[in-house]
């Protein structure tokens, strides 16, 4: 009668610890998704056949729904839904970085100058230069010897098309990297774009994995199921 009693309390025991190993390890892989991590973290045996028991574990029918519930619980409190994680992922992986930093190419100074001569912004822009070229020249001791009115005329913007008969860029350009106004983000831009910092080297924009994104959406939906 003692043995028997003696064993139940065992049994009971051991059912009690069982139960409180699978609540650690459901806790500890919503933490971070991986499963042998889980089952060392939540007391079970390490060991050369720990990846096979911790997925024989996760994929029984009764982890997976403790997951599941739990994953529920957390979606409730933070007042987010599958949905809306789902969209977040499809807004980073198929986002067009290219509408917020991209290389242009613009005009040259000689592209759409009269004459293809070289063309400058505004009058004052023409007459800063001549000053300043003047004084090189006084400081040199020599007379300035630089023509006194503008041949390719006034109007240069940067941001027009090259002209393909340009002789001086053979109808290239100048290319030039140009950033997006951050405040002007649409949405999803706003999902895949991860922060700007400011290097030696110039302005550095980030942006989320857009094929880890991509395959996290793919896993979701099962489409490698």
């Amino acid at each position: 009668m003692t043995q028997n009693c003696t064993r139940r309390l065992e049994m009971r025991s051991s059912a009690k610890a069982e139960d409180g190993r699978r609540v650690a390890f459901v806790r500890h892989y919503l933490i971070h998704q991986n499963a042998s991590r889980a089952y060392r973290e939540a007391g079970y045996q390490d060991g050369p056949g720990t990846r096979q028991s911790a997925y024989r574990l996760l994929t029984s029918a009764y982890i997976q729904a403790r997951v599941s519930e739990e994953r529920q619980k957390l979606l409730a409190a933070l007042d987010v839904k599958v949905k809306d994680i789902m969209r977040r992922y499809r807004d980073i992986a198929f986002s067009d970085i290219s509408n917020i930093v991209g290389c242009h190419y613009g005009a040259c100074r000689y592209c759409h100058g009269n004459a293809h001569d070289y063309q400058w912004r505004t009058p004052r822009e023409f007459q800063e230069s001549l000053q300043e070229t003047s004084q090189k020249l006084d400081e040199n001791s020599r007379k300035p010897e630089c023509k006194a009115e503008p041949e390719g005329g006034y109007g240069y913007d940067a941001n027009v098309l090259p002209d393909t008969d340009c002789p001086m860029c053979d109808g290239d350009g100048i290319p030039f990297v140009k950033f997006k106004d951050t405040r002007l983000l649409t949405d999803a831009e706003r999902a895949v774009f991860a922060g700007v910092k400011e290097t030696p080297n110039g302005i550095h924009y980030r942006f989320h994995d857009q094929l880890a994104a991509l395959k996290d959406l793919a896993k979701r939906l099962g489409f490698f199921n």
